[in-house]
């Protein structure tokens, strides 16, 4: 069984790799702007403003992995596997997380170099609510993408993509032109009980979007409608 999931993992792997690698080049470079092109002017506030757009890569990854499939019409075929459908979802999240944690550390390296290099650091844009924020982004990064895994899986991909477009931006709208209003939460989020309980709620909320998706694997007829 446990071969069986390392085979899976591997051919995502295989067949994504040249999709995963362009994107990080992008985001690569788009953080690394203001060193190529120098400091000072619009090179910096770009950079910084792409950042919102990089978070979208759960969509991708869930787009990649479930989208993908469910384009080529594949999904009954990996049923087909002798796997049960938990393994299946399991195979899917190891992937994604995978490529989350690649994701994750090329946009801190390259963040880190270009902030070491400048003298004005960009997170002063949102000051400390900037840095409580950051203590919550790699768990909600991980409920993002299981959110989009599931929802690619359940609905139709354009339908998927929005909701995930609408959900993120609401973040970004709320946190960028709100932040004053939102520092009493930020404050409550440095709190250690505020964030083991938050933490906790979050993979409750991970393990009930996997067992979602193990349902939407074993109850809707795949072959149906790979060939219908």
């Amino acid at each position: 069984m446990r071969a069986s999931i390392w085979a899976l993992v591997k051919k995502d792997f295989r067949e994504h790799a040249t999709h995963l690698l362009g994107v990080l080049v992008v985001i690569a470079v788009s953080q690394l702007l203001p060193l190529l092109l120098g400091p000072g002017g619009v090179v910096p506030a770009l950079s910084l403003a792409l950042l919102p757009v990089a978070f979208l890569f759960p969509m991708l990854i869930a787009y990649w992995l479930v989208g993908m499939e469910k384009a080529k019409r594949t999904l009954f075929l990996l049923r087909l596997l002798p796997l049960s459908a938990h393994h299946l979802a399991i195979a899917k999240e190891v992937v994604a997380l995978s490529m989350l944690l690649l994701f994750g550390a090329v946009v801190v390296v390259a963040r880190s170099l270009v902030l070491s290099l400048q003298e004005d650091h960009e997170m002063g844009v949102l000051g400390s609510f900037g840095t409580a924020l950051a203590r919550w982004i790699p768990i909600v990064m991980v409920l993002l993408t299981q959110l989009a895994l599931f929802l690619y899986l359940w609905l139709d991909y354009r339908l998927a993509g929005i909701i995930i477009v609408v959900i993120w931006y609401s973040g970004v709208f709320l946190v960028f032109f709100y932040p004053n209003e939102l520092m009493p939460l930020a404050r409550l989020s440095e709190r250690w009980s505020f964030i083991v309980v938050g933490h906790g709620i979050a993979v409750l909320l991970v393990l009930g979007l996997h067992s979602l998706m193990v349902r939407l694997l074993e109850r809707k007829d795949w072959d149906r409608l790979a060939t219908g």
